[in-house]
């Protein structure tokens, strides 16, 4: 009987103490669908996660992904998905930079995530994306104040993209070009410091396009937040707040290439 004990009370204490073993996963093309799972995690990614057209990704919630390479995480040119919840959030380590497109400015890649902690970023995502639709929302994502990354997020031919209610912590800034009836939306975020690469012009925030900046927080920039740069902008700005100072403190943050038709100023 003091033997059974004994060897329960061992497992339970191994169970409690062991961490879960670690999935190595090579990355490459996938065919089909790929679904990473909870039960499965954490994951060891060796190589990038490319995504062609008609494939797709899933992560589920709870999912911990650990990058060892320096390349970009995943390559799409269809549908990547990344779930997380407020109870499980999906976390990234070490990626590089975690999204681009592999596509024309024509193609349909998609990227939807939620609920993500990435850690370590150099960018979130790579210099030139094509034709995608973005939502990101309630994530946190965090750089280095020196980033060794050396141009700006620039996310073309948005046909709808949208970035709400996240943290970006020291990361390059971005550039948004959307596609005919496209709109970016950048809405209800908490920006803390340009990183000391990624700008364009002097500015952190560049729009080629129709874009939606309401209620983000600015804190610790060195540099002026917004360029606009092409008469055909349709920019909408309101309840924005830089350094705790009232809205109206965007107007000196802006460089203004008229004409520009200015929908509305905070």
């Amino acid at each position: 009987m003091k033997k059974f004990l004994m060897a329960s009370v061992l497992s339970l204490v191994l169970a409690t103490v062991l961490p879960a073993p670690v999935h190595a996963f090579a990355g490459g093309f996938v065919d089909g669908q790929l679904r990473l799972t909870k039960a499965s995690s954490p994951y060891k990614l060796t190589s990038t996660i490319q995504v062609p057209a008609g494939a797709s990704v899933l992560v589920e919630p709870g999912v911990e992904l650990i990058v060892q390479h320096p390349n970009v995480v995943f390559r799409s040119g269809g549908k990547v998905e990344l779930l997380g919840t407020a109870a499980e959030k999906i976390k990234i380590r070490g990626a590089h930079v975690l999204w681009e497109t592999a596509g024309r400015f024509d193609s349909k890649s998609d990227l939807v995530m939620t609920h993500v902690e990435a850690t370590g970023l150099g960018s979130l995502f790579t210099t030139l994306n094509q034709g995608q639709n973005l939502r990101v929302s309630d994530s946190v994502f965090s750089g280095g104040r020196y980033s060794g990354f050396a141009a700006y997020n620039w996310l073309s031919f948005c046909t709808d993209c949208s970035m709400e209610r996240n943290v970006f912590r020291w990361l390059p800034g971005y550039r948004f070009m959307t596609f005919g009836d496209g709109k970016a939306r950048v809405n209800n975020n908490l920006f803390i410091g340009n990183s000391s690469s990624g700008l364009d012009n002097g500015a952190w925030l560049v729009t080629d396009g129709n874009i939606e900046l309401v209620g983000n927080s600015f804190v610790q920039f060195d540099k002026p937040v917004i360029k606009m740069n092409e008469a055909k902008e349709n920019l909408v700005l309101d309840g924005n707040f830089f350094d705790g100072r009232q809205p109206s403190a965007i107007l000196s943050l802006i460089h203004i290439s008229e004409p520009t038709r200015l929908r509305r100023i905070s």
